[in-house]
Order: C-alpha cells, then sequence, then structure tokens
C-alpha cells in the first residue's frame, strides 16, 4: 500500500522548486528574491514554512502518482467511453453576433428604432456600446456557442433570424441590442479529431476515481474523530481544509504547486 511516510522528497528538490517559482514571478538575481521575501511578510508568513508547504505538496502529487500508476486506458475504453458521449463532443451550433449593450431600455429602444430607419449598426457600437472589449470593433463579439452567453440573451440571440437586429435584451452588463451576422451550423463529433481528448478525460477520470477510494480507505482505517464543532457531511469523505499556511501564502502571488487531480500534471501557475 502506497503511504506518504515512504516517500522522500529530497530538500534540494524543494529549493529548485522554489527558485523556478521565484525566477517566473520576480524574476532573477537577490533582489527578486528579497521581493519575494518581503511579499511573504507582509502576508504573515515566511519562506521556510512556504517551503515547508511545498515539501508537503510536492509529496502529495508523488502519492497521487503512485496510488493511480496502474490505472490503464485501452483503445477499446475509448472507442466505447466515445460511443457513450459522442453527443458532449459535438461542436454545437455557433453565431456571430454584434451587440451593442447600453444602460437604460429608452436607449436601447432609440438604437433599434435607428437601425430599422437604415442606420449602421457596427457604427452605432462604436458611438453608443459601453462594451468596451468590443465596441471599437463594431461590437462583435464572434462566433460563440449559446453556452457562453447569458441564459436570456442567448435564448433570443439563437433564435433570432440571420442579419435581423433583435433586443433589446436585459443582462447583467446593460441593456442589450444584438443582430446575428453568420450562423455556424452544429458539427457531429468525428472519432479520430476527439479520441486524445476522451482518452485524457478518460483516464482523468478513472484515476480520480482510484485517488478518491484511496483517501476514503486511508480516512477509515485512521479511525479519524471530529470534534461536534468541524465535523464534516461525511466524516469519511475526502477533507476540503487548506493549512493555514497554505492559505496565507494563496493571497500573494506566492505559494507552491498545487497537487492536480490524479492523471493530471501539477499546476504552478501563481494563485490569483
Amino acid at each position: 500500500m502506497c503511504s506518504s511516510d515512504l516517500i522522500v522528497i529530497a530538500d534540494r528538490q524543494v529549493s529548485d522548486e522554489l527558485a523556478r517559482f521565484i525566477a517566473k514571478v520576480y524574476g532573477d538575481g537577490p533582489a527578486a528574491h528579497d521581493q519575494f521575501v518581503q511579499q511573504l511578510a507582509s502576508n504573515g508568513t515566511s519562506e521556510p514554512k512556504v517551503l515547508a508547504e511545498f515539501k508537503r505538496q510536492m509529496t502529495l502529487v508523488e502519492l497521487a502518482k503512485q496510488v493511480v500508476a496502474g490505472v490503464q486506458v485501452s483503445d477499446q475504453d475509448v472507442r466505447a467511453e466515445f460511443d457513450r458521449t459522442k453527443d458532449q463532443w459535438a461542436t454545437p451550433e455557433r453565431r456571430d453576433i454584434h451587440n451593442i449593450v447600453v444602460s437604460s431600455k429608452g436607449q436601447a429602444d432609440q438604437i433599434v428604432a435607428q437601425l430599422n430607419t437604415g442606420a449602421n449598426f457596427e457604427q452605432l457600437a462604436q458611438q453608443q456600446s459601453m462594451d468596451s472589449s468590443t465596441k471599437d470593433k463594431g461590437g462583435d463579439l464572434g462566433p460563440v456557442p449559446a453556452s457562453m452567453l447569458e441564459a436570456p440573451y442567448g435564448k433570443v440571440a439563437f433564435a433570432a433570424p440571420l442579419n435581423t437586429v433583435f433586443g433589446p435584451v436585459q443582462s447583467q452588463s446593460g441593456f442589450n441590442v444584438g443582430k446575428v451576422v453568420q450562423v455556424v451550423p452544429p458539427a457531429p463529433a468525428v472519432f479520430d479529431q476527439v479520441k486524445d481528448q476522451v482518452r485524457q478525460q478518460l483516464q482523468q477520470d478513472r484515476s480520480m476515481a482510484v485517488w478518491r477510494d484511496y483517501m476514503t480507505k486511508q480516512i477509515k482505517d485512521s479511525h479519524v474523530v471530529y470534534a461536534d464543532a468541524y465535523r464534516p457531511a461525511d466524516p469519511d469523505a475526502m477533507p476540503s481544509a487548506t493549512s493555514s499556511d497554505a492559505a496565507a501564502a494563496q493571497q500573494a502571488p506566492v505559494g507552491p504547486p498545487a497537487p492536480a487531480p490524479p492523471g493530471q500534471a501539477p499546476n504552478t501557475a501563481p494563485p490569483r
């Protein structure tokens, strides 16, 4: 049986990982290291504590790798999983939508009236839209599936005929007037094009199941007893709490490589 007690992460490995992290976030040289240490101090932690957290999480990553090392996915497994889930891998309908967002329904109604009498949609977007990310492009959102849009707006946009104005539709950002300029029809999934993604997803799902079973057994075998105030809904499930030092590190752009779900590489990007 795998155990973190049998895994040895050398101090040099940990310090090298920390050095790479500092170089990535702060740059090279002594000044970068000093900036890193100052940032730690401002967040109530220290370099030794962060090194210890690096080591703990690097140990956890190695343990997870060992636990799921025997998980395999055959070509037949991939084909069967594709046949079972191929609707999920299909490309949904996408629409190239131009949009104008303003602060009031009255202003949106005026824009619709102008468009219905021949005004140029893209010019009005540049002049009046509040969306700074699209107004200079005439309000062009690009080809998007309905799932990427707010539900009320997406419902109207994907029901509108091609080359017609729709709205006003209220969203979190304001009142929207849109126009569908292109419709890209849905396409079924092709096995050869998505088989690598299916394999990766299946490998990840199976690895996660093995990891959960392992952790559940470890918790049960350890006979963990919770104080009433800290008892989770499922005492045998994997705990979700993080250490105070890890939480402190995540408040600033410092911190160890977080242990990824089994089957994925650890994420070494700084917390945001």
